[in-house]
C-alpha cells in the first residue's frame, strides 16, 4: 500500500498508516520551523556582521539602521557623553579666559599700587625735615600724597 508517496507494508493497519503519515506531517512542519529558524539567525547574523562594519568604519547611519536596540542605546549614551564632554570643553575654555582676565586686572593692579607707592615714598623722602630729622607735611605735601602720580 502507498501513502503520501511512501509504500507501507501490507501488514500494517489503517491505523498505523494514519499514524505514520501524521508523524511524517509533524516532522515536515518541524523541518519548516527549523529552516524558518536558520533562515532567520542568518539574517540577524549579517545584520551584525554589517553593524560591525558600519561601527568600524564610522558610519554612525547606517549603523543606526542596522544595529540592535542595545548598540543602539550605548550609540545614544555615547553621543551623550560627547556632548556633555564638548559643554565641559567650551565651559573651561571660558573659565580659563576669565581667570586670564582676572590674573591680568591682579597684576594691573599690583602696578598700580606699586606706583603709588613709590610716589608717596617720593612725597615723602622729598619732604622738608625739621631739626630732629622728622618729615614735616605741609597742605601742600598731603595734597601730593592724595594726588595721583603722573603716569611712568
Amino acid at each position: 500500500m502507498r501513502i503520501g508517496g511512501l509504500h507501507i507494508f501490507g501488514g500494517l493497519g489503517a491505523l498505523a498508516a494514519a499514524a505514520v503519515t501524521a508523524t511524517i506531517f509533524m516532522q515536515a512542519a518541524q523541518i519548516s520551523e527549523l529552516s524558518e529558524s536558520v533562515t532567520g539567525l542568518t539574517a540577524a547574523a549579517a545584520l551584525r556582521a554589517e553593524c560591525d562594519r558600519a561601527l568600524r568604519e564610522g558610519e554612525l547611519f547606517a549603523a543606526r539602521i542596522v544595529c540592535s536596540a542595545d548598540v543602539k542605546t550605548l550609540m545614544a549614551e555615547r553621543d551623550a557623553l560627547l556632548v556633555r564632554a564638548e559643554a565641559a570643553e567650551i565651559l573651561l575654555g571660558a573659565q580659563r579666559a576669565d581667570d586670564d582676565d582676572a590674573i591680568r586686572r591682579a597684576e594691573a593692579r599690583g602696578r598700580e599700587e606699586e606706583r603709588r607707592r613709590r610716589h608717596a615714598d617720593e612725597v615723602i623722602r622729598d619732604a622738608p625735615r625739621d631739626d630732629g630729622g622728622l618729615v614735616r607735611f605741609d597742605a601742600e605735601r598731603l595734597r601730593q600724597l592724595r594726588r595721583p602720580p603722573a603716569g611712568d
